[in-house]
C-alpha cells in the first residue's frame, strides 16, 4: 500500500536500491523495475511492465491469398477488432500465405459471437483470407517458469 503522496517511483527509489514494486490494477498487473544505484535521487531509470495474467490469449490461424492485401485490410479492422473486446495490441505475422494473429480478449464468448456475425465474415473475404482454413485457439493453460 502507498502512502498518501508517493509515488511508485518514489517507493522504488525510497528503497535505496534495484527493486521491483509489484501492486494490482484491475486485471493488469503494473511492474516498476528500478534499474542503477538508486541512492537516494531521482534520475533512476525505471521501466514499466504491464503483464496480463487475468486476460485469455486467443489464436488465429488462417491461409489468405495475398499476405500484403490481407495485412493491409486487417490493420484496417480496428473498430472490429474493438467489438470483439480485444484488448490491444494485437500480435500478428505472415509465413508465406498463412496468417497468424494473437489477441488478448475480455470476453472469449463476445470474441465467438462477434467472429460469427455476417458483417465479421464479410471482412474476411474481402481480406482475402480463406475461410475453410480458419482456426481459433483459446489458450487456457499457463506453464510458470
Amino acid at each position: 500500500m502507498l502512502e498518501s503522496g508517493n509515488t511508485l517511483p518514489e517507493l522504488a527509489l525510497a528503497r535505496g536500491r534495484p527493486s521491483v514494486v509489484r501492486l494490482p490494477v484491475d486485471t493488469l498487473q503494473l511492474v516498476i523495475v528500478c534499474k542503477g544505484s538508486c541512492g537516494g535521487h531521482k534520475q533512476a531509470t525505471s521501466q514499466i511492465y504491464i503483464e496480463s495474467n487475468k486476460m485469455p490469449k486467443v489464436i488465429i490461424t488462417a491461409e489468405v491469398q495475398d499476405p500484403a492485401k490481407w495485412e493491409a485490410a486487417f490493420r484496417s479492422h480496428g473498430e472490429i477488432f474493438r467489438a470483439y473486446s480485444v484488448n490491444a495490441p494485437i500480435s500478428y505475422t505472415t509465413a508465406g500465405n498463412l496468417a497468424v494473429v494473437c489477441m488478448e480478449v475480455a470476453s472469449v464468448e463476445t470474441m465467438q459471437q462477434q467472429m460469427a456475425l455476417p458483417a465479421t465474415s464479410a471482412a474476411m473475404a474481402t481480406d482475402g483470407l480463406k475461410r475453410e482454413t480458419f482456426k481459433m485457439f483459446v489458450l487456457d493453460k499457463q506453464f510458470t517458469l
